[in-house]
């Protein structure tokens, strides 16, 4: 038996107990260590209908609005749930609901109101003469 032949077989058993367990193409090479080519390959040559990496219908609005519960701003839910920043912001309008301000956005608040400040003062002040 030729090498090439082993790792077909390897391949071909791969699948089997992927769709077994309902694996995508990506799940399948990942979980037994072959390439996601030679299965896909593979499974055309078989006939076997590929079946591609979605997420549930549905499952973004659900996190979002168990995001707000928690009180989670969109970044956390973002990287929690890997759906972009506009999508999660898209459903929070849909919902109705305003998510909580990252971090970062609240730093940046600050900084804002700080240099405001400080440009009121200097307005006070045009010619910088003490």
């Amino acid at each position: 038996m030729s090498d090439r032949a082993s790792v077909y077989g390897k391949v071909k058993a791969a699948i089997f107990a992927g769709l077994d367990l309902g694996l995508s193409v990506n799940e399948t090479a990942d979980r037994f260590g072959v390439g996601r080519r030679s299965v896909r390959s593979c499974m055309g040559a078989m006939g076997v209908k590929l079946r591609p990496l979605r997420r549930r219908h549905g499952s973004l609005k659900a996190a979002v609005a168990s995001g707000h519960e928690g009180g989670q701003s969109c970044r956390e839910i973002k990287d929690a749930t890997g759906f972009s920043s506009h999508a999660i912001y898209a459903a929070a309008r849909r919902l109705g609901v305003t998510l909580k301000p990252s971090k970062v956005s609240s730093l940046r608040c600050t900084t804002r109101q700080q240099i405001q400040g400080q440009g009121k003062a200097r307005s006070a002040n045009p010619q910088g003469v003490g």
